[in-house]
């Protein structure tokens, strides 16, 4: 069914891309009243208090420093550059940048270098204006666009040929900073905001990289901030993210032509994402590729909506305060009181002392995914009206398809995802409800009866048909007994319920009943079906469901039960293997993500990197914590990294017993990457199929440090400059994960262009997991397969890499020869059912 759009609905979608881009203060200072006419008070009241608290007093602040440096020859160089730009649009750009870091917790030093980046763009910008006026008015013209960030866009080819008016080429040497340079003018523009303003604070975090402890400066959000953005009158409203839904459809992306937003960020956003070598880039963006093209353009044009349901719950839950479904509470948790006896009693000071650290640190954390979760709901607020939602799409320098889009989006989390409904559904019929019966069981989980992972999809369906009386007391009042808050995809599975609720009163009054939830169906630890299948791994392809089985294979829960038998055998012996036993940590979901990863190259030390995290995210991290702490009578030791290097080993080995192909291919891209990067090379590779290319772009990279001096205090923000040197390692560790995941980005074009081709209109695609409605899963799944089938039977995977490495190196004799294939037979993937399920 075709959606009826307007010329209004363009008009609409070419105001939200103006408002979106950053133009200076000009489109600042007018978007305040903007929001203002539009009747959008909450955002009217916030742009006039972020003028107030930020804009004003850093202008003023800015504009003293200024006066008090003219004598100061030291800083001549930081006053020339924002003399240049001009107070205000400096105090702009300082605000806007620092705004949008502190709300993704971006380093300090990236903030200072960003805000150098906007002043030099915006000087091009300029160039171009005074030297070129009339090319300038041509793209004016041209984009139909007075947008800042469009037009730097286009600077720079356009600085490069444009010629002034005595037929020279414009002079652009005085448009680079030298990165010392770029670093030292953001952070005086920095430090200028934080004496001025009480926005944000420099904050010093401690982290543990290779086994070394480094500081690494962040900027946040003060209290004051904190308490604004808790009573939803957020400050950060007026910058907010460019990247918004889309309201009509994207433009089609083509070769030579780019697609995506239609306006004002017509062209920002180029095909591939992450490529700094612009030749390269423009050779794939000039390529014929249909594939490609096909996958990015339907997954474009699936037209979405606000799930009403979800977001009132939501709501619902952050009027109660949080806490429910995977929301964090919104009000922290208050610090424990002082006693009375802390100045005088060790013993005391320093039980307090950890309560307090504690609760200072869950306070943190909660801080940041309440901000997270406002800025979803803000998305979804701004366009819960619409009919249709759209969102653009690019591809990263492997080919994965990823939405140009922030918070609220396709790929995001449960509470993203469940938000978003396909605009237009299609009726439901038996098969159709059986896909949706599974769809609810995968979002919940885990039941008294077992985890859903090891039934068989008729076991799923019977006990969501069995337990319908449930499901619908869920949907009609969730609030009433919250089981289902404990889900894998807590609010996924609300939604999920909500339709079988309306699905089975339809079906109770014997009426037809369309259905727009997206439905999906995960790959079974994806990157090593991909190795089974290139390498004809027949144990490792049955052991990930590539082969056809009565009952799914769940790799995640035989690592986990292979780790418990080896630290039974440990457990004798060493105390740290009879504390982990003793745990009950080792589930699969502890051995997940190691498992998941191992397919895209992680060895030992990403593992205990990844099961770190895995347990500093329970809920009861505090208490693993001390069940791993240790004590000689005169200090705390912890055992937590060594216990996770034990389970790493573990894993690593029990994986190596049941994947040997894929351990085995892993090695030979390494060796092969190894001597390409002895010739000097770059590695790179075409994909089979889509004839993508892919570039491996790892250098070398030279750290430089500048002192500043911010709110009294002398800091050392760092920053990496790359050199022209290969980095080794890089290219050779990076080499199986980058080849694994362009290769699940083609099995994901050709699952989306057959399925296109058969009547397909609603994707909802995430490289290993695919979905769409009720009623086209059946051919959502048949096309996944033979697509898989097509991917490694048309060519020899294997054989085709093989000969492009050889052909990279100096002697192509010298290249290593890939490891000898098994006996699977790729077609079995056909009549597997758990294969995606």
């Amino acid at each position: 069914m075709q959606l009826q759009l307007t010329q209004a609905d363009f008009d609409k979608q070419r105001e939200r891309e103006s408002r979106a881009l950053a133009e200076g203060e000009r489109l600042f200072r007018a978007q305040v009243y903007k929001e203002g006419e539009r009747g959008d008070f909450a955002r009217s009241d916030v742009a006039k208090k972020l003028m107030q608290f930020g804009i004003e007093p850093l202008e003023v602040a800015l504009t003293e420093w200024l006066l008090e440096q003219k004598k100061v020859r030291a800083r001549k160089t930081i006053v020339r550059w924002i003399e240049r730009v001009s107070v205000p649009v400096a105090s702009y750009m300082t605000l806007k940048v620092v705004l949008d870091g502190i709300t993704k917790r971006r380093e300090y030093a990236t903030i200072c270098c960003e805000i150098s980046d906007l002043i030099i763009d915006e000087l091009r910008y300029r160039k171009l204006q005074a030297d070129a006026p009339g090319l300038f008015e041509y793209k004016l013209k041209h984009f139909r666009t007075s947008s800042y960030a469009h037009m730097a866009r286009s600077m720079d080819h356009a600085v490069r040929t444009a010629k002034d008016q005595e037929g020279k080429l414009l002079d652009t040497t005085d448009l680079t900073m030298p990165p010392r340079i770029r670093l030292a003018v953001g952070a005086k523009l920095v430090e200028l905001l934080t004496a001025s303003t009480d926005l944000v604070e420099i904050v010093k975090h401690q982290k543990v990289t290779h086994g070394k402890q480094k500081t690494t400066l962040y900027l946040e959000s003060t209290p004051e901030t904190t308490e604004w953005l808790i009573q939803r009158t957020d400050k950060l409203a007026i910058l907010q993210q460019q990247n918004q839904p889309m309201i009509v459809p994207p433009l089609q992306w083509a070769p030579g032509k780019r697609g995506g937003f239609r306006f004002a960020l017509r062209g920002k956003y180029p095909l591939v994402r992450g490529i700094h070598n612009k030749e390269f880039r423009g050779g794939i963006e000039a390529a014929e590729m249909p594939l490609v093209y096909e996958a990015l353009n339907a997954l474009q044009n699936t037209a979405w909506r606000i799930n009403r349901n979800v977001y009132d719950l939501l709501r619902e839950i952050e009027q109660r305060g949080g806490g429910v479904a995977g929301l964090p509470l919104f009000r922290p948790e208050p610090e424990p009181n002082r006693p009375l006896d802390i100045d005088t009693n060790p013993v005391t000071r320093k039980a307090w002392a950890k309560r307090a650290g504690r609760i200072k640190e869950q306070n943190h954390d909660r801080k940041l995914r309440a901000r997270e979760v406002q800025r979803v709901l803000d998305t979804a607020a701004g366009v819960i009206e619409e009919g249709a939602i759209f969102f653009p799409y690019s591809v990263d320098f492997r080919g994965r398809i990823y939405p140009i889009a922030d918070y609220l989006q396709p790929q995001g989390n449960d509470i993203a995802k469940a938000l978003l409904t396909f605009a237009q559904g299609k009726p439901v019929d038996d098969l159709g409800a059986q896909w949706l019966a599974v769809h609810g069981a995968n979002c919940l989980g885990e039941v008294p009866e077992g985890k859903f992972s090891k039934m068989t999809i008729d076991e799923r369906v019977q006990w969501v048909y069995s337990h319908t009386a449930d499901i619908k007391r869920v949907a009609d009042d969730p609030f009433g007994d919250l089981w289902w808050s404990t889900a894998d995809d807590p609010l996924q599975f609300f939604a999920f319920c909500c339709e079988w609720r309306n699905l089975m009163r339809a079906d109770d009054k014997n009426e037809e009943y369309i259905c727009s939830l997206p439905v999906s169906m995960d790959g079974s630890c994806n990157g090593l079906q991909h190795f089974s299948a290139m390498l004809r791994d027949e144990i490792g392809g049955a052991a990930v469901n590539v082969l056809p089985q009565t009952r799914p294979q769940d790799i995640y829960q035989y690592i986990a039960e292979a780790v418990l038998d080896k630290l039974e055998g440990l457990a004798l012996t060493d105390s740290i293997a009879a504390k982990l036993l003793g745990s009950k940590l080792v589930t699969r979901k502890l051995t997940k993500r190691p498992t998941m990863t191992f397919g895209y190259g992680s060895k030992r030390f990403g593992f205990k990197m990844q099961l770190r995290e895995y347990l500093r995210g329970l809920d009861n991290w505090h208490e693993v914590k001390s069940l791993f702490t240790v004590s000689d009578g005169t200090k705390d030791k912890s055992q937590v990294n060594a216990a996770c290097a034990l389970l790493a080993e573990l894993i690593w080995n029990a994986l190596g017993e049941v994947v040997v192909k894929a351990a085995e291919g892993m090695k030979w891209m390494q060796n092969c990457a190894r001597g390409i990067v002895k010739t000097g090379r770059k590695v790179e590779w075409t994909v089979p199929v889509t004839g993508f290319r892919v570039l491996q772009e790892y250098v070398r990279w030279k750290r430089q440090q500048i002192t500043t001096v911010l709110a009294g205090k002398i800091v050392r923000p760092r920053i990496n400059i790359a050199t022209d040197d290969l980095d080794p390692l890089k290219q050779a560790n990076a080499i199986s994960p980058n080849i694994v995941h362009s290769l699940d980005a083609a099995a994901l074009m050709l699952t989306v262009s057959q399925a296109a081709a058969e009547g397909v209109e609603a994707f909802a695609m995430i490289h290993d997991s695919y979905g769409t409605l009720p009623a086209d899963c059946g051919v959502l799944a048949r096309c996944c397969r033979q697509s898989f089938v097509r991917l490694y039977t048309m060519q020899d995977v294997v054989a085709s890499l093989h000969q492009q490495f050889a052909a990279q190196y100096a002697d192509p004799t010298k290249c290593p020869e890939p490891p000898a294939k098994g006996d699977l037979d790729v077609n079995g993937v056909l009549a597997s059912d758990y294969f995606f399920a």
